[in-house]
């Protein structure tokens, strides 16, 4: 007998009878049906719209409804024929539940990839909710099709579930006002302004801003119609030889280009005048690629070019993660010769007398800004700029040999490439922020201490609290990661992302007037932090600082002797901790750096102090007049001593002696306030940052100058240098990089 049945059933035969019947039992299984399916779409949906592709999301999310149906019934169907087979019964219902519990495991593994405990609690809100919601727009809650007991669960489970569902929204989405971390409120007494102009000032100068480029590019009209100079393309394919095969076709088709021709693209802002004038050029880092990184340094490129810098931030979204993924890294050597490759451009045009740009800039005073993987491209760049060759395929020749005069990493990586970058004669700053949830430790320290300093040059590194990755970049903003990832930071002890980069300028200004300008009083702000105080945003700072005045009587780095300290012999009294300590950061990796890790536990009503105390032979003394005693200063793990409770900045006394029994006694907080711990909250669970890293902080260096040169003392007879620690009478610090500055 043919059957009358529509053929639309045939997909879903196992569940017809239920979805046609109108017995109460059949309506209440039909409920759960269509609260799965209700479910399973949504979750589908959401994960599609956030799914990085190269489609528009609009189109993503009717794609996700149509996977979360289709992998609904698909896997409904294929458990349903499985059990059918195995157990020999018929369980429609059943087969539709596990299949909803798969997609969701599927959806939560690949596409969320929320901590589980917050994935399946959010997945148990929705269905709870979803199941009621079903019913009632089936009718079900008719007092006539349903019995008491019915509409009392699903009332409880709606507002269970709707419950999960508002709680967790609100603390998805709930940010909080910034908090500033507001700097110590005692400064130190010996702390002076200085009476150098703000740096971060707009100068004199008038802006003309305008773009260079292919004139070609199929997605960006800066550089095809709008580019007032066009460039010629760039072969990139030895120094990039993972951009090859179908992983990256996608890329290739979204831009039009492959790594044989890779376009020198750059946002131009510049000084209105005859110049020659310095030269500046900024690079983004990784990002998605079809969110263009460039444009977000236009507030380092107006400032600069008023005071009489040109700068460029250049284009290499094209390297940047792709809806196909990344490089991983491979990729850091092209960033950073393509900067050499706008370098070379511009020479070009200096040196064409013909060409508007004629004598407009001098290459013998260059800078190189960069954030995240370009602070890492950055090195690679001035590294690669004295070289012969391209060191992993030495049949790409160089030729560059620019004067790069200074070098600023903000927030970079390190390691993503496999060589280490050794710096020399250049000067250079690393920037990082104490909430950086990406490079989630101050990885520009290590560069910091593999650059070399020479007669002219100084290095530095700055932390500034509560600031984090992507706030450098007004594209990026907040949100150091993606949604809907990034909805598990923490930002509300975050900076305003303003104050970020005013401090960021501040820094950035104070490193290139001496850097390009020869300006070396602006050091100072590296040297004394409360020098620039009228300067800079409320927002605390630590800072480490070397240059080639200072004379470094002891770093740790030489040995494993803990008596030995340079040309002389050290020793250590009543100290609970005493050794020396290869630094680490958060997350376990190592700072590539020793130091001094001294604790002490007194009886504060004793009076009594913990020494360590060095000892000098008879003839060491200093071969010249200092003006600064200095060293680098840190907290160090306060759990390492007892009951210990709140934040303890630590104080002690420094003193001096020659060989004539002369003395000289210095107080630390005279001259320096060390800043609190910056404590690194990454994530709105604190369970989830300390299941990452086990720890909330990790040793910031802070460098310390004491001022010596009101003194009778002998330096040439020097025997002897005491750390005295007694108040407070509780404490743990690190030490390191002790010398003199002259």
């Amino acid at each position: 007998m043919k059957s009358n049945q529509p053929k639309v059933w045939g997909f879903l035969n196992p569940w017809k009878k239920i979805l046609t019947s109108k017995k109460r039992k059949d309506r209440l299984k039909k409920s759960v049906l269509f609260g799965l399916a209700i479910s399973n779409v949504a979750f589908a949906a959401t994960a599609a719209y956030y799914f990085r592709s190269y489609d528009p999301r609009e189109v993503n999310l009717v794609l996700g409804i149509i996977y979360g149906i289709a992998a609904q019934y698909g896997l409904g169907l294929m458990y349903f024929h499985l059990d059918r087979w195995v157990n020999k019964r018929q369980a429609p219902v059943g087969a539709l539940v596990v299949s909803s519990i798969t997609v969701c495991w599927l959806i939560g593994s690949n596409f969320f990839r929320f901590p589980p405990q917050y994935y399946w609690l959010g997945a148990v809100g929705v269905w709870l909710t979803a199941l009621p919601l079903s019913a009632f727009l089936l009718g079900t809650f008719s007092k006539k099709k349903s019995s008491k007991t019915f509409l009392n669960l699903a009332f409880m489970l709606g507002s269970v579930g709707s419950l999960i569902l508002v709680v967790g929204f609100y603390w998805l989405t709930y940010v909080g006002s910034p908090e500033e971390a507001t700097l110590p409120s005692t400064p130190p007494k010996k702390g002076t302004q200085l009476t150098l102009a703000d740096p971060t000032l707009n100068g004199t100068f008038g802006v003309k801003t305008f773009s260079y480029g292919s004139g070609d590019s199929k997605r960006r009209k800066q550089f095809a119609k709008e580019v007032k100079f066009v460039t010629p393309t760039v072969d990139g394919s030895r120094i990039i030889p993972a951009w090859k095969g179908d992983k990256h076709k996608g890329r290739e088709k979204y831009w039009g280009f492959g790594p044989k021709k890779l376009p020198v693209n750059g946002l131009v802002w510049m000084p209105e005048g005859a110049g020659p004038f310095p030269i500046v050029l900024t690079v983004h880092g990784n990002h998605s690629m079809l969110e263009y990184s460039d444009p977000g340094y236009a507030y380092l490129g107006e400032w600069m070019a008023s005071n009489g810098i040109i700068m460029v931030s250049v284009d290499e979204n094209f390297l940047n993660g792709s809806p196909d993924g990344d490089f991983g890294g491979k990729e850091m050597p092209a960033r950073g010769w393509l900067l050499l490759k706008h370098l070379q451009q511009w020479k070009q045009w200096n040196e064409d007398k013909t060409h508007e740009l004629f004598g407009k800039v001098d290459l013998n005073r260059v800078a190189l800004i960069g954030h995240s993987r370009g602070g890492e491209a950055v090195s690679i760049a001035a590294a690669f700029n004295e070289l012969p060759a391209f060191p992993d395929n030495a049949l790409e020749a160089f030729d560059f040999h620019f004067g790069i005069k200074g070098v600023i990493a903000l927030a970079q990586t390190d390691y993503r490439y496999e060589r280490r970058m050794e710096l020399k004669g250049v000067n250079f700053l690393a920037l990082q922020g104490s909430l950086d949830s990406d490079e989630d430790s101050f990885y520009g320290l290590r560069q910091y201490r593999r650059t070399e300093l020479t007669d002219s040059t100084f290095k530095t590194g700055v932390l500034i609290h509560g600031a984090n990755h992507g706030q450098f970049n007004t594209i990026w903003g907040a949100n150091d990661a993606g949604p809907p990832y990034s909805y598990l930071l923490n930002k509300t002890p975050l900076v305003d992302g303003e104050i970020q980069r005013k401090t960021a300028k501040v820094m950035i200004g104070a490193f290139l007037k001496p850097a390009l300008f020869d300006q070396a009083d602006y050091r100072a702000v590296f040297r004394n932090r409360w020098s620039a105080g009228k300067w800079l945003p409320k927002n605390n700072i630590s800072i480490v600082y070397q240059d080639n005045r200072i004379a470094m009587l002891e770093d740790f780095e030489s040995d494993i002797d803990i008596e030995s300290f340079g040309n002389g012999k050290s020793e250590a009294d009543s100290f609970k901790v005493f050794k020396e300590e290869l630094m680490q950061y958060k997350g376990k990796l190592f700072q590539e750096n020793n130091a001094l890790l001294l604790g002490w536990q007194l009886d504060s009503a004793s009076g009594s102090t913990a020494t360590y105390k060095v000892s000098f032979p008879e003839g060491f003394g200093v071969a010249f007049n200092p003006s600064q005693f200095v060293f680098d200063l840190s907290h160090g793990d306060k759990d390492l001593l007892d009951s210990i409770k709140g934040e303890l900045t630590p104080d002690f006394r420094i003193v001096f002696k020659d060989s004539a029994g002369v003395v000289l006694e210095k107080q630390l907080s005279d001259h320096h306030v060390l800043a609190p711990r910056a404590e690194s909250h990454y994530f709105k669970s604190d369970k989830m940052t300390k299941d990452r890293f086990n720890v909330f902080w990790e040793p910031q260096f802070e460098y310390v100058e004491i001022d010596v040169s009101d003194t009778e003392l002998n330096w040439a007879g020097l025997t002897e240098i005491r750390f005295e620690f007694g108040k407070p009478s509780k404490g743990v610090v690190y030490l390191d990089n002790i010398g003199f500055r002259h």
